[in-house]
C-alpha cells in the first residue's frame, strides 16, 4: 500500500509538468505577433500594410480647353487617270511602223501607230478623180440650164424641155455632192492610217506588232494622263450628308510616306449601291510633278468642317460604360473622379465633347481603362 501511494505521487507529479509546459507553449503563441495577410485566433483575415493603404494608379492627364479641330472622314481607293483613253483603229488595215512604245510621253495629236496607207493613198486619188468628173458634169448641166432658162423666155423650147434641163442640173449636182463626200471619206480615211494620242499624257499599254492586221475598233493600247488624277472612294449613308462637292481633301499612300497631295471632291453619288449601300464618291487629285500614278493604293481624308471653338479630347480617353453612355475619368486632387459626357462629331483620333467637361478639367487620357470611380491617381 506505502509502494502504491509513492507511485501515485509520481503519476500525478509528471502530469503536472506536462500541463505547466503546455500552459507555458500556448501562452507564448498567443503573445507572438501573427504574420501579415494571416489569420488572427478567431480566424478572421489580417490585412496587410499595402492593403490597408489604398492602390495608387499611375496615369497622363490633358487639360481640357476650347480648341479647332477639323472634322473629316477618311477612306481608301485607286488612283487612276481622269483621261483614261483605250487606243483602237477607225479602219482596219496592217500596221506599217510603231513610232511610239510603253511609257513614252505623247502630246496630244502625236502618232503612236502608222498603218499601211498606200491603199488609201489610192482610194484618194479615185475619190478625187470622181469628184472632179462629178464637177465637170455638174458645171455642164448648169450651163445648159441657164441656156434653156432663156430660149424658155424667147418661146424657143417647151417647158416640158426646160423641167428636163432643170432636173439633169439637180441630178449632177447631186452626183457631185455624192462625190464630194466621198472624196472626204478617202482623205479620212488617209488620215486615221496614223494612230494618234486624243490627250497629253503616256502611252500605257501597247500590244500589237508590225505587219500585224487589225480590225476596225479592236482595242490595241490605252493612253492615261497623269496630269489630272483622281480616286473613287465609296462612303456609308452616315458619312455621305456631311461631303459636298468641293469639299476639301487630301491624299496619302505608302508609296511617298509623308507626302500630302490636295484635291476636292469633284462628284456625289445619289444612290447607294451593292454592297453595303455605299455611296460612290469621286475625288479629283493634283499631280503638278506627275508622281501619282495610275493603281496605287492611296488614303483620302475629306475635310467637311473646320470648328475653331470646340472642347476636344482623344477617342482613346473616352469609355464605353454602355453603348449609349460614353464617361471619362477626371482628376480631382488625388482621385479619378468618373463624369458622362455627351459627344459629339469627330475626325479618326479626336472627337468633340458637347457636354459634360468645362476648360480647365483634368482627363485622364493614359490609364484609365482599369480605373474606377473614386480610385486612387498619381500624375505621370
Amino acid at each position: 500500500m506505502m509502494r502504491n501511494k509513492s507511485g501515485s505521487r509520481i503519476w500525478s507529479s509528471w502530469w503536472t509538468a506536462v500541463l505547466l509546459t503546455t500552459s507555458a507553449f500556448c501562452l507564448f503563441s498567443c503573445s507572438k505577433p501573427s504574420p501579415e495577410g494571416s489569420t488572427n485566433t478567431v480566424g478572421q483575415h489580417r490585412p496587410s500594410e499595402s492593403e490597408r493603404i489604398p492602390a495608387t494608379a499611375a496615369v497622363r492627364i490633358q487639360e481640357v480647353q476650347r480648341e479647332a479641330l477639323e472634322l473629316s472622314t477618311q477612306t481608301t481607293g485607286v488612283l487612276r487617270s481622269r483621261h483614261q483613253i483605250p487606243l483602237s483603229a477607225e479602219i482596219g488595215g496592217r500596221v506599217f511602223k510603231k513610232v511610239c512604245d510603253v511609257g513614252d510621253a505623247v502630246t496630244a495629236g502625236d502618232a503612236i501607230v502608222l498603218l499601211d496607207s498606200e491603199p488609201f493613198e489610192l482610194a484618194l486619188l479615185q475619190a478625187q478623180a470622181g469628184e472632179a468628173s462629178a464637177q465637170a458634169a455638174y458645171d455642164q448641166a448648169a450651163r445648159n440650164y441657164e441656156r434653156s432658162q432663156k430660149l424658155r423666155e424667147s418661146d424657143d423650147i417647151s417647158e416640158f424641155e426646160l423641167e428636163n434641163s432643170h432636173l439633169a442640173e439637180r441630178t449632177s449636182q447631186a452626183n457631185l455632192q455624192m462625190a464630194q463626200a466621198g472624196l472626204k471619206l478617202a482623205e479620212r480615211n488617209l488620215r486615221l492610217t496614223q494612230l494618234t494620242s486624243p490627250v497629253n499624257g503616256h502611252v500605257a499599254d501597247l500590244n500589237v506588232q508590225i505587219g500585224q492586221q487589225i480590225e476596225p475598233g479592236a482595242p490595241i493600247g490605252l493612253v492615261v494622263s497623269l496630269h489630272h488624277m483622281e480616286i473613287e472612294i465609296s462612303l456609308s449613308e452616315q458619312e455621305i450628308g456631311c461631303i459636298r462637292v468641293g469639299t476639301e481633301a487630301r491624299i496619302s499612300t505608302d508609296v511617298y510616306p509623308g507626302a500630302v497631295f490636295t484635291g476636292s471632291v469633284r462628284s456625289c453619288g445619289v444612290a447607294g449601291l451593292e454592297p453595303g449601300k455605299t455611296f460612290p464618291v469621286i475625288v479629283s487629285v493634283e499631280n503638278p510633278d506627275r508622281r501619282l500614278r495610275p493603281g496605287m493604293s492611296a488614303m483620302a481624308q475629306l475635310i467637311y468642317a473646320k470648328p475653331t471653338d470646340a472642347i476636344c479630347l482623344p477617342r482613346s480617353a473616352i469609355i464605353l460604360a454602355d453603348p449609349n453612355r460614353p464617361v471619362v475619368f477626371v482628376v480631382q486632387e488625388e482621385f479619378a473622379r468618373q463624369r458622362q459626357v455627351q459627344l459629339g462629331q469627330g475626325n479618326a483620333d479626336h472627337v468633340i465633347v458637347e457636354s459634360g467637361l468645362n476648360p480647365g478639367d483634368r482627363v485622364i487620357v493614359e490609364g484609365q481603362s482599369t480605373l474606377h470611380d473614386s480610385a486612387r491617381v498619381r500624375i505621370l
